[in-house]
């Protein structure tokens, strides 16, 4: 992936973003955050488990 910040109001943001969910959803397990629903997507698109994380303090 391109190095550096592509904001996600650009075609090429955009373009990277997808490119990373799809990454994402190729892998074994997600370990995603509740605030972001990211991970939950990548995980419905690559049929995958997902385990949340939660701050507990």
């Amino acid at each position: 992936m391109p190095s550096g910040s592509i904001s996600r109001n650009s075609e090429d943001g955009i373009i990277q973003a997808a490119c990373e969910l799809f990454a994402l959803a190729n892998t074994q397990k997600i370990i995603g955050s509740y605030w972001s629903s990211f991970g939950e997507i990548a995980a419905r698109l690559g049929n995958i488990d997902i385990e949340i994380c939660v701050n507990k303090s």
